[in-house]
């Protein structure tokens, strides 16, 4: 086997590789001049030394790291559709190393086919974007985009991950002001998530005018977010403006206080309960589950 390692610029092999492969993988590391960070991209040293190079040019347009066996469930993808050639952006939900193959749901269509390797590329070496539909979109807002709505946005990534609707929907949070533009999530916030195996990596951001065009749905978290977003929205405003405790199950409005001048995590821990009883009850009524 003849492994490029562009990292050093150097090609290696073991006692199986030949030298015509080698030396077809050296004629194409020099006339590339690609300065592209991936590592290890192997090929069989049985196949013919064009097919060997053809492997390394693809490898050297994607301009990433390359490692064909790394994908994982819930990773997005763009993935070839058998019936006309086309790639299409999909969720992975399982992956199959002995056949090299992933079963795929396309995002656009919701069905779901097997996938070989060769035929995947992650969703960031394309620009376009997933194509999503409209009506499945919300923004979560507080007062600094640090506690209350980031957590909201993690709850509902898993509550999606769970009924196996990852990347059907566009998610997002931010602030109503901009004093902590910029910023990681709370420490007691990402402590909460971390305990309840949640991932939190947004940096804050602040509401802007295109918001309230390019989601369905936006969620304050008390009535002074409701206030707030009421005097900034515009007059024609697309968008379902309320506040996220309207849709908590059991039938009366709640407010998601504010936990960040709190002592301790209890606070977060409650906002964290408050966002997933509301959430999962929101996705209740407008994407009911099958066993619903």
């Amino acid at each position: 086997m003849a492994t490029i390692t562009e990292r050093t610029g150097a090609i290696e092999s073991d006692s199986s590789g030949s030298e015509s492969d080698e030396a077809a993988l050296a004629d194409a590391w020099a006339a590339s001049g690609s300065t592209a960070k991936f590592v290890n991209l192997s090929v069989q040293d049985r196949q013919p030394p064009d097919l060997l190079i053809k492997a390394f040019e693809a490898a050297v347009q994607t301009d990433l790291t390359l490692d064909l066996t790394s994908w994982s469930p819930d990773d997005l993808c763009w993935a070839r559709f058998a019936d006309d050639g086309l790639a299409y952006a999909a969720v992975i939900l399982s992956v199959n190393a002995g056949k090299r193959t992933c079963l795929v749901r396309y995002t656009d269509y919701l069905n779901e086919a097997e996938v070989r390797f060769q035929d995947l590329e992650p969703i960031s070496t394309r620009k376009a974007r997933v194509k999503m539909d409209p009506e499945k979109s919300v923004l979560f807002v507080c007062l600094g985009n640090i506690c209350r709505s980031p957590i909201a946005e993690a709850v509902f990534h898993r509550i999606l991950k769970d009924r196996g609707l990852t990347g059907t929907w566009k998610v997002d949070s931010a602030a109503i002001g901009e004093w902590h533009v910029g910023k990681l999530p709370d420490s007691r916030a990402r402590k909460v998530m971390e305990r309840h195996q949640l991932e939190m990596e947004t940096l804050a951001r602040q509401i802007c005018t295109e918001d309230f065009s390019s989601f369905k749905y936006i969620f304050g978290m008390d009535s002074q977010n409701m206030l707030d977003l009421g005097g900034i929205s515009p007059p024609d405003c697309p968008a379902v403006i309320e506040m996220l405790g309207v849709h908590h199950p059991a039938g009366q409005t709640i407010e998601i206080r504010d936990p960040y001048y709190d002592t301790g995590d209890a606070g977060f821990e409650k906002c964290y309960a408050e966002c997933h009883a509301c959430l999962s009850h929101f996705l209740d009524k407008i994407q009911p589950s099958k066993s619903n």
